[in-house]
């Protein structure tokens, strides 16, 4: 196993972020000091797919590239608690949080912040403590006003 060398030639532990993270107790076991915890996607570029299936597939509109995405969740320090496993960039961050087996549920004292990228997370998981800005609606107020 080359982690041990990687190690040793670094001088420092190298700590991977949780995959399986799938009940409260085992969160809570893992990181009992966490108090808040940062969500979100990242996209990473990839090579361009020959098959058109999946061209379609990885294709993200948002960076206008093929990619592969994943989940993060971090805590205060910027270190990734738990990655959630790689999908085509062309799905969207809520969609992927419903997907990982991670718990949804974690302590009431625990606050999650995420962006708007997860609109529909307070509703559908009401147990969670979650800080979320809110969508803008000048883009509709506008399209209303300029309708007059």
């Amino acid at each position: 196993m080359p982690v041990p060398a990687l190690e040793q030639a670094l001088g420092y532990e190298v700590v991977l972020p949780e995959r399986k993270i799938d009940e409260v107790k085992t969160f809570l076991a893992r990181f009992p000091q966490v108090k808040d915890l940062w969500l979100d996607g990242t996209e990473r570029p990839t090579q361009r797919p020959q098959d058109t299936v999946r061209q379609k597939d990885h294709y993200s509109g948002k960076k206008k590239r093929h990619t592969h995405k994943n989940l993060l969740l971090t805590d205060a320090h910027r270190r990734v608690l738990a990655l959630s496993p790689t999908q085509p960039g062309a799905r969207h961050d809520y969609a992927l949080w419903k997907a990982w087996k991670v718990p949804h549920a974690w302590p009431p004292d625990v606050v999650c912040w995420t962006d708007s990228g997860f609109q529909g997370l307070k509703k559908d998981y009401p147990q969670l403590a979650v800080i979320q800005p809110q969508k803008s609606l000048k883009a509709a107020t506008c399209r209303l006003g300029s309708d007059l």
